[in-house]
């Protein structure tokens, strides 16, 4: 089977065998693995990727995997795999069904998992020549720098002082939320750097005391 041009895929799990599956699309591009749900939604938050194998064994944590590639540009199809025993309730499962290019259990015929990976990373494909491509994490990064230095800045200004640890992170936890927002509607790092920039026009402190009086 040919090697899946463009992005490549990553396997998102919790258990050995997610290497195996690894060497089962050995072959079909880079192949990248995550162990566990945080690391996997960080990749797909920072990487570019045309198809997810999400081998677990919760659909909640599926549905966490889903959501997060759902967030990409295009968006990422899902393939998700259970154990045979899986025991979850109807109405989850098809939620699970609406979201994934497909969901089932192991064991997988011979092949069928790279059939799988191949139609999903075409349908990919096609939506990367519909849709401009999401900027890289480096201009991400740098506007999420600028905007936090900004918001510190202004902090700096109304309280007289340098912000606690408390407010440092309550900045950083803006910061990402307006970067999850920006990258939900398609805009580019841009629109970060634009508000960065109006927050440091003269006048902004006075304007945010004025409106918490």
């Amino acid at each position: 089977m040919p090697e899946l041009p463009g992005p490549g895929v990553l396997i998102a799990g919790d258990a050995e065998s997610d290497f195996d599956l690894a060497r089962l699309l050995d072959g079909l591009g880079v192949v990248r693995t995550t162990r566990g749900i945080p690391a996997a939604v960080t990749a797909l938050r920072t990487g570019e990727f045309g198809v997810v194998v999400a081998d677990l064994t919760s659909v909640d944590d599926a549905l966490s995997i889903v959501r997060a590639a759902a967030r990409c540009r295009p968006p990422a199809p899902v393939i998700c795999l259970f154990p045979a025993d899986l025991d979850a309730p109807s109405e989850r499962l098809a939620v699970l069904e609406q979201a994934t290019f497909w969901h089932g259990q192991h064991p997988l015929p011979r092949g069928f998992l790279r059939g799988l990976v191949t139609a999903a990373g075409d349908v990919n494909r096609v939506e990367r020549t519909r849709r401009p491509a999401r900027p890289v994490q480096a201009d991400w990064s740098a506007a999420e720098r600028e905007l936090t230095a900004s918001l510190v800045r202004l902090l700096e200004e109304i309280g007289g002082r340098a912000p606690d640890r408390i407010a440092r992170d309550t900045v950083l936890r803006c910061v990402e939320a307006a970067a999850e927002i920006a990258r939900t509607e398609n805009d580019g790092p841009g629109l970060l750097l634009a508000i960065a920039r109006a927050l440091r026009e003269p006048g902004q402190a006075n304007q945010a005391q004025e409106a918490a009086a």
